[in-house]
């Protein structure tokens, strides 16, 4: 008897097994499946907050010798040098907290003192994090560079004279 029962529960496992592959497989509800909250450090949960992004690039041809400033609050810098006669520029914008909050950070990008890049919120709460990828001519003069949240690399620079508060 205890062997028979044991071998119900096999041939039930397996075949509620089974269909649960099925399920996956064929993209069920199962496959559909995302986890919303994780366990921190602390043994807590917490609730994973829909994340919303906006990406920008620009593409710009300058004269030279100029001097590269980028000014962001939140988010990491990466300056590139590379062997076009050209900059670009990609930053990805993020915010949790809403589209709206998103849609009022904006990238401008200037002839100021140079070519400066700079991301500028609007309104109270702001919460974007804005990244910046941005390629250079080797030559290029690295200015001033500040994020108050995130790191500054600078990488196959030839004229580097720059400084990260």
């Amino acid at each position: 008897m205890k062997k028979t029962f044991l071998f119900i529960a096999l041939v039930i496992n397996i075949f509620l097994y089974s269909l649960n592959y099925r399920e996956i497989a064929s993209g069920g509800p199962i496959a559909d499946f995302s986890q919303n909250s994780f366990d921190n450090s602390n043994g807590r949960t917490l609730l994973q907050e829909p994340i919303y992004e906006e990406i920008f690039f620009q593409k710009l041809k300058v004269n030279f010798p100029i001097y590269l400033h980028v000014f962001n609050r939140k988010g990491d810098i990466k300056i590139e040098g590379w062997n076009k006669d050209y900059l670009e520029i990609t930053a990805v914008k993020q915010c949790s907290n809403s589209l709206k909050q998103l849609k009022n950070t904006f990238i401008t990008v200037n002839e100021e003192n140079g070519l400066t890049v700079r991301s500028v919120a609007y309104g109270k709460n702001e919460c974007a994090r804005v990244s910046y990828t941005i390629k250079v001519p080797k030559n290029v003069y690295i200015g001033q560079i500040e994020t108050e949240e995130g790191e500054v690399k600078v990488q196959n620079i030839e004229n580097l004279k720059y400084s990260k508060n």
